[in-house]
């Protein structure tokens, strides 16, 4: 079992060993299939609203097109004076990521699947728990997620490795306190997320909506039109959260952290700029270790100083910063599981 407070902070990449797309990937998915997607879910619809829907796509589609390299977030962010660009990206969004937690399930039964880091952290949380009704501990695992990204994926695997773990345990009797034990895990979406899984409290699916739905199965894609814009407000995107509020878990979450883990981390301006209160709480001596594949070090440097290398009232702050160009699988191997 994990023991000190543990934190990781997810990006795109954290997810992308399950085939979910990131940047660059994620728009195509986006401009190739979302106007057909569109089209067949709003089929039956007034006519008039699916012929000014099909014109507002094609306006979207026709300007994001032209900047491909650009993450889909930045360019909601560049055109939020365009009401509808918003709900437009977001149903992209929500639309591609669904497709893609289907796709993702058969990673999840892989053994050898490279850089499966769910498996590695799952390994390490059931450490200990050897005996039938051991499940019970599982949720006393001190550990936070707090994740970037919409997906699921993460949840879902802790949900069904957990599950086929204790699977003779974990008869119809035990299905409510199994689910009160898988709930302990404290993850966070600080975007909000695809909706709720069907053991998950409906309650805290959404803090960002009063709309609550029932729930939303893992890589569930037969929705209609009225379910995906209910969809719509379980998330969120850069322009509607720039700042994260004193009373919010991540500020708990970091204010006692021992350990922290940024996995496929991208380090993006306006995450960081986000984070930098919460950040500035960390305890002095907290042990930082990041994936930085692809950065320059011109660029770790900078998050260091402009971040991490700020001044108490008693000293400068005295972290252990590791940065390695590895994946989140092999980071964790050479910091946490060793």
């Amino acid at each position: 079992m994990i023991k000190q407070n543990t934190v990781f902070i997810l990006g795109a990449g954290a997810s992308a060993p399950y085939n979910f797309p990131t940047g660059y990937n994620l728009n195509w998915k986006i401009i190739d299939n979302f106007r057909s997607r569109m089209t067949k879910i709003a089929h039956g619809k007034n006519p008039y609203m699916v012929d000014n829907l099909d014109k507002e796509i094609a306006v979207f589609l026709d300007q994001f097109k032209g900047t491909p390299q650009t993450s889909i977030d930045l360019f909601l962010n560049r055109h939020r004076s365009i009401p509808f660009f918003s709900e437009l990206g977001k149903k992209a969004i929500i639309l591609s990521l669904l497709d893609s937690e289907k796709e993702s399930l058969v990673y999840f039964t892989r053994r050898n699947n490279a850089g499966n880091w769910y498996s590695s952290i799952f390994q390490y949380m059931l450490n200990g728990l050897e005996n039938p009704d051991s499940y019970k501990q599982f949720g006393d695992n001190k550990i936070t997620f707090i994740t970037f990204n919409y997906d699921r994926s993460l949840e879902y695997y802790l949900h069904y490795s957990l599950s086929k773990n204790f699977s003779e345990t974990l008869k119809d009797e035990n299905k409510e306190a199994y689910k009160e034990v898988i709930n302990k895990i404290n993850i966070i979406h600080v975007y909000g997320q695809l909706g709720p899984l069907p053991w998950q409290n409906k309650m805290s699916a959404s803090p960002i909506s009063s709309t609550r739905i029932e729930s939303l199965g893992y890589g569930e894609t037969t929705i209609d039109y009225d379910y995906l814009n209910l969809l719509t407000e379980y998330i969120q995107t850069i322009p509607e959260r720039i700042s994260i509020p004193k009373g919010d878990p991540i500020w708990e979450a970091l204010a006692y952290a021992e350990h922290i883990f940024f996995l496929g981390f991208s380090f993006g301006e306006e995450n960081m700029n986000m984070l930098k209160e919460t950040i500035n709480n960390i305890p002095q001596h907290t042990s930082i270790y990041c994936t930085v594949k692809g950065l320059e070090q011109i660029k770790i440097d900078k998050i260091w100083n402009q971040y991490f290398n700020t001044h108490f009232p008693n000293g400068w702050r005295r972290h252990v910063w590791k940065t390695e160009d590895m994946d989140s699988d092999a980071l964790l191997k050479k910091y946490l599981l060793d």
